[in-house]
Formats: structure tokens, sequence, C-alpha cells
């Protein structure tokens, strides 16, 4: 038994309602399934650069053409990258543990993401690239939304040690 004092305040489950009705409840095995979707797809997509993925003669033309007139150097590119790839792997692999901060790192890549668009230029992708892209982004902005918006922000309070993940 808990003293108040060392009671946890933010451990009461949220209990949000929309007119009345119950927000739609979503368990730890379900927002685990998400988290590996999504990691899963990350992985997958990859395949093109290490060159196991082939493609016709057109669309390997039309991908010579990706990022013409973009407003940032090459650098930049990488720079924006490296960051966004480490922001999404630790959000991505937090969220399936429950780190504190994991949906913080989440947020900023997809609002990263989002801001740079404009500046990255002309966009190519195969139909494997684009359809992988979706189910990251959709699995994403869904855990974002979840860890945020739902009784399941409760097990991302806890501390460094995440005692309160079951």
């Amino acid at each position: 038994m808990r003293s108040r004092r060392t009671s946890d305040r933010g451990a009461r489950p949220l209990k949000l309602t929309v007119r009345g009705l119950a927000m739609f409840r979503v368990s730890v095995t379900q927002f685990r399934i998400v988290c590996i979707i999504a990691l899963v797809g990350l992985l997958l997509s990859q395949l093109v650069g290490f060159g196991l993925v082939s493609f016709s003669d057109g669309v390997r033309t039309a991908r010579r053409w990706m990022h013409f007139e973009a407003a940032i150097t090459g650098w930049q590119f990488w720079l924006y990258g490296i960051v966004y790839w480490t922001l999404l792997l630790i959000g991505l692999v937090g969220m399936l543990n429950f780190w504190r901060f994991a949906r913080w790192c989440l947020l900023a890549a997809l609002g990263g993401a989002i801001l740079m668009r404009p500046l990255l230029g002309l966009s190519v992708y195969s139909a494997y690239e684009a359809v992988l892209g979706s189910v990251i982004g959709y699995c994403c902005v869904w855990l974002v939304t979840m860890s945020f918006w739902s009784p399941m922000a409760n097990h991302f309070r806890g501390g460094w040690d995440n005692e309160s993940v079951p």
C-alpha cells in the first residue's frame, strides 16, 4: 500500500468522452502491433537503398529527377536525413517499449518531415516506396494520436524504469 506522499497523481486513468461517448480504448498489444508494422515497413523501405528491389527502365529514369530544384544543399539533405531517421527510430522503438520521451521524438520526426517537405524539391517514388511510406506515415500518426489523446497516454508518464508498463 502506498502512502499519500509516494502516490503517483498522473497514474489515474484518463476518462475521455466526446458528447457522452467514451473514447476508443486501445490495448497494449494493439499499440505494439502498430509499432511493429511501422518498424517492418521502415525496414522494407530500405531494401531500395540496398539495391534489393529492382525497377523498370522507366522508373529508374524517373527516379533520376528526385529532388530536382530543391531549396537545400546536399549536406543539408544528409543532416535532415540523419536527424529524421534518428528521431523516427528512437520514436518507434521507444513507443514499442513505452519510453517517456518516445512520443515526443516521433512527433518531432513527423513535424520536421512536414516542415521540410517544401524544401526537398520534386518527389519521385515507385509504387513500392509510396505504399510503404503511406503505411509508415499512417502508423506513426496513429501512434502519436493514441500516445497523447487516449488512455494509452498513462503508459508514457512513468519514470525512467517504466514500472507502469505491463
